[in-house]
């Protein structure tokens, strides 16, 4: 039976969201990218990570208003069963054609290197595959993807060594050269890829904490745009921006270009078994957040009696909507993302504004019930304008001298003091500010590149220090967020 108490951690819900954003994307999307943005491709995912900062604030609000609730049962509460139901009913049709598009860009992929194994066969496999994990639940890929993904990530951090003998960074220059529409262009078909992170949300219930879920939501989101960044990075510094502009696959085709000795000259094998999982877990994901959504209509969250029949509609579906890869590239890069765009931005902000105002509403009564427990009860909910640290810690004591959230010199992350001293609100505001300024260090590079090339290779070197930076606060906020659920549970 499927465990109606699921819980994953915060590295869990790190690792997923690396898998939900970096499973799919990058088989399809940077040729695409290079064919709008060239040299300056690797500026593509500015705008996504924006996007999905702010999406974060979105369902660190739902986690805290309903806790237990996942985004379907909370879009029923929040609308009503008729509207929540036609809500969850466009997410249904949203997830099926994402399922559509993952099983054949997976078929496609495969078959590029099988070429004599027919698609309909590949698909078959995979959706037994689907029908296995359709019996479980989201802590069980959760644990598998946990295996995996860091592997993927400690090889995509070791390209740049083992690509060495390839690279050339004259390639990538002149910089941000390309016309300021077609890297906004570049950046709201990255977005389309980045929207998939949603997919969390339908496992809300799964995560213990706000703070913890806002937190490694956003770290993954940074990981994974560091990652598609260094990809393309090295496409750019290997092949230039022309030849991958004309390449079916070229992340597959810079993994080919490692050479360790004479005898090590396959090592695209090793990363592509690698890659695999990392995609099979994204797209067994979005299978389960479809199975959670169509339960969701029967009001029980046990969804194994949907499992066949949807996992056999998918695998038909999937087979006949594609003539040929061209269609599942135009389908994939140009044709979801503006069904995302006209749906997703929009739910998420009548969501956003409706849990606000249902928090606003229900402060009297939290009031009420704060006064009439005892003084030291830590399960009394949080009132509007609390600071995260002090939801986080359930206790009415004053923190610790010295720290301004709760946790004791000794426990501090080691990753600076500045950073170190700053509450979760703080390091929230950073966040969204440092976001702000990759969008602001792209638009003076385009703007200034023709008075002084020197502007824009200093826009650059900024726009890598700030992405750095976002990866050292997000994950200074993860260990906050883990420390002081620790000592909560203590």
């Amino acid at each position: 039976m499927v465990d109606s108490k699921q819980i994953i951690n915060h590295r869990q819900i790190c690792w997923l969201i690396g898998a939900l954003v970096t499973g799919g994307g990058p088989l399809l999307i940077q040729r695409d990218l290079f064919m709008l943005s060239r040299m300056d491709a690797w500026f593509s995912f500015t705008l996504p990570i924006l996007y999905t900062v702010l999406m974060s604030f979105v369902l660190y609000r739902l986690n805290i208003a309903f806790p237990g609730k996942n985004f379907f049962e909370i879009a029923k509460l929040l609308t009503g069963k008729v509207i929540g139901s036609i809500i969850n009913l466009l997410i249904v049709i949203h997830l099926t054609l994402v399922m559509m598009r993952d099983l054949r860009s997976l078929a496609q992929f495969i078959s590029f290197l099988l070429p004599s194994t027919p698609k309909e066969i590949l698909i078959l496999l995979f959706i037994m595959v689907m029908m296995y994990f359709g019996t479980t639940s989201i802590e069980v890929i959760a644990r598998v993807n946990d295996i995996f993904y860091p592997i993927f990530l400690a090889i995509i951090v070791l390209l740049p060594i083992l690509l060495a003998n390839e690279i050339d960074i004259g390639l990538l220059l002149p910089t941000l050269t390309t016309p300021g529409p077609a890297i906004l262009s570049s950046n709201l078909l990255s977005t389309g890829w980045f929207a998939d992170a949603i997919l969390i949300s339908a496992f809300l219930n799964a995560s213990s904490n706000g703070d913890q879920l806002r937190a490694s939501f956003r770290h993954g989101v940074i990981i994974s745009a560091l990652v598609l960044t260094i990809f393309t990075l090295m496409v750019i510094m290997v092949f230039g921006s022309d030849m991958p502009a004309n390449m079916v696959y070229p992340n597959l085709s810079l993994v080919q270009q490692i050479n360790i000795t004479d005898f090590m000259d396959r090592m695209d094998l090793i990363v592509t078994s690698v890659w695999f999982p990392i995609i099979a877990c994204k797209i067994i994901v979005t299978f389960l957040a479809l199975l959670t959504v169509i339960s969701s209509f029967t009001g029980n969250r046990d969804y194994r009696f949907f499992n066949k029949p949807v996992a056999l509609f998918l695998c038909v579906a999937s087979i006949v909507s594609f003539k040929n890869i061209t269609e599942l590239f135009n389908f994939a890069n140009y044709s979801l993302p503006i069904a995302i765009f006209l749906f997703q931005v929009p739910l998420m902000l009548v969501m956003y504004i409706l849990t606000m105002i249902h928090i606003k509403k229900s402060a009297p009564d939290q009031a009420r019930t704060s006064q009439a427990g005892s003084p030291g009860n830590a399960n009394s909910p949080p009132s509007q304008g609390e600071q995260t640290s002090s939801r986080s810690n359930g206790s009415n004591q004053p923190p610790p001298s010295g720290s301004g959230d709760g946790i004791s010199a000794e426990q501090r992350v080691p990753l600076g003091n500045m950073l170190d001293k700053m509450s979760f609100r703080r390091l929230s505001v950073l966040t969204v500010a440092l976001a702000v300024c990759l969008i602001i260090l792209v638009i003076v590079g385009i703007t200034c590149h023709t008075r002084n090339s020197a502007v824009g290779i200093a826009c650059a070197l900024g726009y890598g220090a700030c992405i750095l930076l976002l990866l050292a606060v997000s994950y200074i906020e993860v260990m906050k967020a883990r420390k002081l659920e620790t000592k909560n549970g203590a």
